[in-house]
């Protein structure tokens, strides 16, 4: 082998050893998130062997099960804080596919009823799981942030542009309270669109 040959040969060595070190220290990360309103599973993927992703994985799994149920959270702003997240971690080109039962990038959170506005068909106490969308249609069973009630789980009556009537299935409800006989009558008001957090769509939900 010429001299010549040599050198182009250590030079293809060195170029492969380099082609290899990038590939190993590659930036990327694929982020897959799955939830469905009891639980998270979180899945890494990354090129990088130097990175923790362990460490990550568990830091991104302990913000989201606090955060899918948190009402003011969505596809977007959990998106946008587990890409932080990765950043944190060395990564730059972040992927973050989002599933549930309902589909990709369709978000669930559980919640727990309180009062007797929807009997018979939800009761006091229960849990149900709801799909964070504002996309609702009239008799849709929905979940509201109201300033004084804090959430409301009720019944769509009227939609009318922007603004949404709630109504309870329970409209009157006469019942022995503290030995007076009282008649508790179901919240029925108007609100807004954006106060709208999602459907109710899996109930009596039992945890284990």
């Amino acid at each position: 082998m010429s001299s010549r040959d040599k050198y182009l040969a250590i030079g293809l060595i060195v170029l492969i050893f380099l082609g290899i070190g990038v590939f190993l220290l590659s930036d990327d990360s694929y982020v897959s998130i799955y939830v469905n309103g009891t639980d998270t599973l979180v899945k890494s993927f990354s090129i990088n062997v130097f990175n923790n992703n362990s460490a990550m994985n568990q830091e991104i799994f302990q913000f989201i099960k606090v955060d899918v149920n948190d009402v003011n959270s969505n596809v977007d702003t959990i998106r946008s804080n587990i890409t932080e997240i990765a950043h944190s971690y060395g990564y730059k080109d972040v992927t973050v596919k989002i599933e549930s039962q309902f589909g990709e990038n369709q978000l669930p959170m559980m919640t727990s009823v309180v009062g007797r506005s929807m009997l018979p068909k939800i009761h006091d106490g229960e849990k149900i799981i709801v799909l964070k969308t504002k996309d609702i249609n009239v008799g849709d069973v929905v979940v509201a942030k109201d300033d004084e009630f804090g959430l409301l789980i009720k019944r769509v009556g009227e939609i009318k542009g922007n603004n949404v009537f709630l109504i309870s299935d329970n409209v009157k409800e006469t019942r022995m309270e503290n030995g007076v006989l009282t008649t508790f009558v179901g919240v029925r008001k108007w609100t807004h669109l954006s106060n709208i957090v999602g459907i109710a769509k899996i109930y009596n939900v039992q945890i284990n």
